[in-house]
């Protein structure tokens, strides 16, 4: 090998282990802090009051719905048009009514909650928000465009 590589081949391998050691970081999401998410929209406001989120439940103003975790996406999901990492949460059963009688899709079997989409947005208006959108598909969403998007909440989210 040439004298004159050695310097940069060393350089470059430290710059990949770098970058992939940096990549390796556990995300951690606004969702997942112990305390419930307040109603920002005045959809989450009418409907499902504070939310908590955790590993195989969702809980809308108190009342649990066991739920199961279908891994983080990167997709666009809000009307921002923007990518962002959200959390896909398969609903094992519907919430049912909520408050004041509302529900999360609708009243009938062909309409419940299904799915959940949680992800964290951020605008100079607002601040930070965890957005919530509902599902009453069949299959996981791929996607805003999704067919069966029912609703969509917004709850606050402390940027620190």
């Amino acid at each position: 090998m040439n004298k004159c590589w050695a310097p940069l081949i060393l350089f470059s391998g430290a710059a990949l282990a770098t970058a992939a050691m940096a990549q390796s970081a556990i995300e951690h999401h606004a969702w997942q802090r112990k305390e419930a998410l307040v109603p920002l929209s005045r959809t989450a406001v009418a409907i499902t009051g504070p939310i908590r989120v955790s590993a195989n439940s969702v809980s809308f103003g108190g009342k649990s719905v066991p739920a199961k975790n279908l891994g983080l996406f990167w997709r666009v999901w809000g009307d921002d048009g923007m990518q962002h990492t959200a959390a896909i949460y398969q609903l094992l059963a519907d919430p049912g009514p909520l408050r004041q009688g509302n529900s999360l899709c609708g009243s009938s079997e062909r309409d419940r909650a299904r799915f959940i989409v949680l992800w964290e947005s951020y605008d100079e208006s607002s601040g930070g928000a965890v957005n919530m959108a509902a599902w009453s598909s069949e299959t996981p969403p791929q996607d805003r465009d999704s067919a069966g998007l029912c609703a969509t909440f917004a709850y606050v989210w402390k940027v620190r």
